[in-house]
């Protein structure tokens, strides 16, 4: 932990360590990514340090005038997903009765491991009203969703059938990753995005194209894919960094599919990275 605090001080600043807490009865977690050619990548985690962060490790103080809350892959942070996501619910929860916008991403789960025991279904019905902003993958989405169901054949339509499910428990935008196939996504109402502009601060009208928007967004042809690590997360960066900015909502998006086909033309989860002007 104190070699990670010291490689973010370095390299960041002194701001990006304030949450960061070294524990001397944990260890960092860490993952091994295995990426054969022609194959889907597999990840080996030990989630470690990540098993021990809870609700109670959020200095609220420190987020005061902060406008969106992003949570990311809760199904590797046991005290998160135990209880049936209390966790991440009180987290959720928290940021929106202190005016945030909130975003919630998922990860595969290890149906073998202690979050493959937890009721992800039951999960969702208890966050997803406080979720602004729903960005799984197809598969994630599979999993929950749509158990034990053959589903369509189409990755498009069963991202729709997802979506509705999603929004009819409390999510008010989704956009569903589909890797090759590109992005589906469907929006909340024009009150939504006004409110979200006060939030935000960002010009009044400048979401306005985001609202009850609702289709796909194919993906960017790429000469040579290498691995798809990373492409999910950096896709959604590039998404919020915009919605961020006030930009329109098909600009959004758009720059959400090139930075994931950047993303995937690298073998590292981090070599397609490009600072947001630039993308």
């Amino acid at each position: 932990g104190r070699m990670v605090i010291s490689m973010l001080r370095r390299g960041a600043g002194e701001d990006s360590v304030r949450g960061v807490i070294a524990g001397e009865d944990s260890y960092t977690a860490y993952s091994l990514i295995l990426a054969p050619r022609g194959l889907d990548r597999a990840i080996l985690q030990n989630p470690g340090a990540n098993d021990m962060f809870s609700a109670d490790d959020i200095d609220w103080d420190a987020l005061k005038g902060c406008g969106l809350l992003h949570f990311g892959h809760p199904s590797t942070m046991k005290r998160i997903y135990e209880n049936d996501g209390e966790g991440l619910l009180r987290i959720l929860r928290g940021a929106k009765e202190r005016g945030m916008l909130t975003s919630l991403d998922l990860c595969a789960v290890d149906p073998g491991s202690d979050a493959g025991k937890c009721r992800w279904g039951r999960v969702m019905e208890r966050v997803l009203p406080y979720t602004d902003f729903f960005v799984p993958s197809i598969d994630e989405a599979r999993e929950i969703f749509m158990p034990g169901e053959a589903g369509s054949g189409d990755v498009m339509e069963d991202a729709a059938v997802i979506a509705g499910r999603a929004r009819s428990l409390g999510a008010r935008n989704i956009l569903i990753k589909c890797g090759a196939r590109g992005m589906y996504y469907e929006n909340a109402d024009a009150g939504f995005f006004r409110r979200a502009e006060d939030t935000l601060g960002t010009r009044r009208g400048s979401l306005s194209s985001w609202a009850d928007a609702r289709g796909q967004r194919d993906a960017v042809a790429v000469k040579k894919e290498v691995s798809g690590l990373g492409a999910g997360d950096t896709s959604i960066a590039a998404y919020l960094a915009a919605l961020l900015r006030g930009f329109p909502f098909e600009r959004a998006v758009t720059l959400a599919v090139t930075e994931g086909a950047l993303c995937v033309t690298e073998a590292s989860a981090t070599g397609g990275l490009r600072p947001f002007e630039e993308v």
